[in-house]
């Protein structure tokens, strides 16, 4: 699929509301069709999109298109702009855009309906995003979900690299012998408070139980790759871990645990760490 150029048709509604502006339209949805087939699912890695969900995208983006030269009246035509698309989402959400044809025109848009259209947006702007027309990627104000529980929040890589960078050091503590007197006295108050002790009972080697950094770093870094919840992590046993004869490494064994909203069960893939 990738280097092959395809042609998309806009529809004649779209068509004459561009007037001669419809032409550099169809050329540039024919260049964000293109690009979702070949990067559209993970732009880093450049995975492509099914066709037929490229094509889904387009037909939403040609229909939230016409919603904004119709009920916003922009001054550029071609694009549609981030303030612009939050204001769509928003007109949609509180039923001011409304369906537009058939037996339901009129009626409000179902949950279902309003993220498809969040998520057409955010595939459109991340297209310009990786192809350089905007300096920075797009986050919609609204956020739909379709009855299967709320949509989690998704990490940036520049996000979640500065995540697992805290989650080394967070919750460590200097070396006993590297502090002076005061900053000892300072943490001993920490140590104490972290294990449950008196602070005069603090001993140089309460310090290291109370290290937290191995432990805190561990949580974010499994949590990120099985995908639990904090509730998941709170349920996980040791158990679930097997280690490799070959790799000597551990590995999440295939469980199934129970979502923390108890929408589905939930398989934790086997996934290879440090890799």
């Amino acid at each position: 699929m990738s280097g092959e150029n395809h042609s998309v048709a806009i529809t004649e509604e779209f068509q004459q509301l561009l007037g001669e502006d419809a032409l550099t339209v169809e050329n540039e949805y024919s260049h964000f069709y293109d690009w979702m087939l070949e990067k559209g699912n993970n732009p880093r890695r450049e995975k492509g999109l099914k066709e037929g969900t490229a094509r889904n995208y387009v037909d939403r983006l040609d229909q939230l298109h016409r919603f904004s030269i119709t009920y916003l009246d922009p001054e550029e035509l071609t694009t549609i702009d981030d303030a612009d698309a939050d204001t769509l989402l928003r007109l949609i959400d509180h039923g001011e855009i409304t369906k537009q044809r058939g037996a339901n025109a009129g009626n409000e848009y179902g949950e279902s309906a309003k993220r498809k259209f969040g998520d057409a947006l955010q595939k459109y702007f991340e297209w310009r995003y990786y192809e350089g027309s905007k300096e920075y990627e797009w986050k919609p104000k609204i956020n739909f979900s379709d009855g299967h529980g709320e949509p989690a929040y998704r990490f940036t890589y520049r996000e979640l690299g500065l995540v697992l960078n805290e989650a080394e050091s967070y919750g460590s503590l200097p070396s006993y012998y590297d502090t002076t007197d005061e900053e000892r006295d300072r943490i001993n108050g920490l140590v104490a408070q972290r294990l449950g002790l008196p602070k005069e009972d603090v001993t140089q080697n309460d310090w290291l139980h109370a290290d937290w950094s191995s432990k805190i770093n561990s949580l974010v870094t499994v949590s990120y790759d099985a995908g639990l919840t904090p509730i998941e992590i709170a349920n996980a046993r040791t158990t679930w871990y097997v280690r490799s004869a070959d790799t000597d490494t551990q590995n999440p064994n295939r469980v199934r645990v129970q979502r923390a909203r108890k929408t589905k069960s939930w398989t934790c893939r086997r996934h290879r760490y440090g890799t």
